[in-house]
């Protein structure tokens, strides 16, 4: 099977990902980027830059928030599974109403390099193919985890941006600052 073959029958958003399994997301890191032509696309890349943006202005809105929760769990609060799941669900909403909205793949891409914007973690994407894995098959099934929290009102944040509720958005924030225990991810 080639990897276009592979690539066409990817999990979409719309499958419940509850029956895949961490091994099917490994064809992720096989990928080359001449396979990936959206990343290629300006509105992609555009996409990524304003998403990116917004966060942003939350970050510096709540910078004294992020360094106060960082200084008192001994690792950068941003790459925790509470910050990861926000991001994830952000993302999430917003991928859903683009015109990528069908592939697992772009939704990644997108993640992952929001991830690595604030946290500058990992070298590659492909660093980060199994803790996506587990995202799918067990993060967003497991509504007492930190990530499914951040996950819920990343997305909720996001809602109220693209519908226009809201200027800014503070749900990161919001959360570092009522989240007794913060765990790593």
């Amino acid at each position: 099977m080639s990897i276009f073959d592979f690539l066409k029958k990817q999990p979409t958003l719309k499958r419940k990902l509850k029956l895949s399994k961490v091994e099917d997301f490994d064809f992720i890191k096989n990928l080359k980027d001449k396979d990936l032509p959206f990343l290629y696309e300006d509105k992609f890349t555009k996409l990524i830059d304003i998403v990116d943006m917004v966060l942003q202005i939350q970050h510096e809105l709540g910078q004294s928030t992020i360094n106060k929760r960082t200084k008192e769990i001994g690792y950068n609060v941003l790459d925790s599974q509470l910050a990861y799941g926000y991001y994830y669900g952000f993302c999430d909403f917003v991928i859903t109403t683009s015109k990528y909205r069908e592939g697992m793949v772009e939704l990644f891409y997108l993640w992952i390099n929001v991830v690595h914007r604030f946290t500058k973690v990992g070298n590659s994407p492909k660093e980060f193919v199994d803790y996506f894995a587990l995202i799918q098959t067990d993060f967003i099934h497991d509504k007492k985890s930190q990530f499914y929290k951040g996950c819920l009102v990343g997305g909720q944040d996001a809602k109220d941006w693209m519908s226009k509720k809201s200027q800014t958005i503070m749900g990161l924030v919001s959360l570092l600052k009522t989240t007794k225990k913060i765990k790593d991810k």
